[in-house]
């Protein structure tokens, strides 16, 4: 959080990639709070179709990258599986 207030005070971009791993955690539920909370400090957001349904709970790429552009990012880049990046 330190490394985030100094970025915040002198302007400078926070790129965010939750990359869940879920064994890091002690249970789902606060992983999916934690990261989800994150949004809001984030300039950049880079997130996997894995990670967009766990976290946000939006089925669809476009539906994940309109909740979190809502938190607070400038960019998204949701790249669900094979099928490219969705910016």
């Amino acid at each position: 959080m330190k490394a985030i207030e100094y970025a915040k005070k002198y302007g400078l971009l926070i790129s965010y990639d939750p990359n869940l791993r879920l064994s890091l955690w002690n249970d789902a539920g606060s992983a999916k709070k934690e990261i989800d909370a994150g949004f809001a400090y984030a300039d950049v957001v880079k997130i996997s179709d894995e990670e967009y349904e766990f976290i946000t709970g939006c089925r669809t790429v476009e539906d994940c990258a309109v909740y979190i552009l809502g938190k607070g990012p400038r960019l998204v880049t949701c790249h669900p599986g094979k099928q490219g990046v969705l910016l």
